[in-house]
C-alpha cells in the first residue's frame, strides 16, 4: 500500500451500474509493504449473478480501480458461518417452502456423529453448537424432508 486510505466496495446486477455498498479503513498509516488481508461481508445478495467492485482511494482523494469480480450463486443455498468455528455454527436456509430440514455432522470416516432438525421458511437463520465435537474437519449434510442431500458443505472446528 502507498498512500492508502481506504477502499469503496460497489455492486451491481449487470456489470454497468455501480452502487457502493461500503468502506474498509485501510491500515492505518497508509503505506505497508507486508500483505494486509481485509474482509467485507455482502449480506444482500438477491440476484444469481453479481459483480462487485473494489476502488483504493488515497489520503489526496485520488482513486482507482483495483479490480472486477463476477460471482454466480446458487438460488437454494446453504451457508453455515462462522468457517472456523470454536463452539457455535450459524446456518442461514434459502428455501421458502418451510419444509423440515436435517443437518448432519460427519466425520472424515463418513460416520454421522450429530443430527439437527430444523424447520426453514426463506433465509432462515438457525444456529447450532457443536462443543461436544473434538477439533478437526467435518462434512454437514443438509437433507430435505424427502430424504435428498442437497447441500454439502466443510466447516472446521477449532
Amino acid at each position: 500500500e502507498l498512500n492508502n486510505d481506504y477502499f469503496i466496495i460497489e455492486k451491481s446486477t449487470n456489470g454497468i451500474d455501480f452502487n457502493k455498498i461500503g468502506e474498509i479503513n485501510g491500515s492505518g498509516s497508509g503505506n505497508s509493504t507486508s500483505k494486509i488481508d481485509y474482509e467485507f461481508l455482502d449480506k444482500e445478495i438477491n440476484n444469481t449473478i453479481v459483480y462487485y467492485r473494489l476502488i483504493q482511494v488515497d489520503f489526496d482523494g485520488q482513486s482507482k480501480i483495483i479490480g472486477d469480480l463476477k460471482m454466480t450463486r446458487k438460488l437454494n443455498n446453504v451457508v453455515a458461518y462462522p468457517n472456523p468455528s470454536s463452539n457455535k455454527l450459524t446456518f442461514t436456509f434459502n428455501y421458502s417452502n418451510g419444509s423440515n430440514y436435517k443437518i448432519e455432522f460427519i466425520d472424515l470416516q463418513g460416520k454421522t456423529i450429530s443430527e439437527n432438525v430444523f424447520v426453514t421458511t426463506s433465509y432462515s437463520v438457525q444456529s447450532v453448537l457443536f462443543t461436544e465435537l473434538d477439533d478437526g474437519l467435518y462434512f454437514v449434510r443438509v437433507i430435505n424432508n424427502k430424504g435428498d442431500v442437497i447441500e454439502t458443505i466443510k466447516v472446521i472446528k477449532k
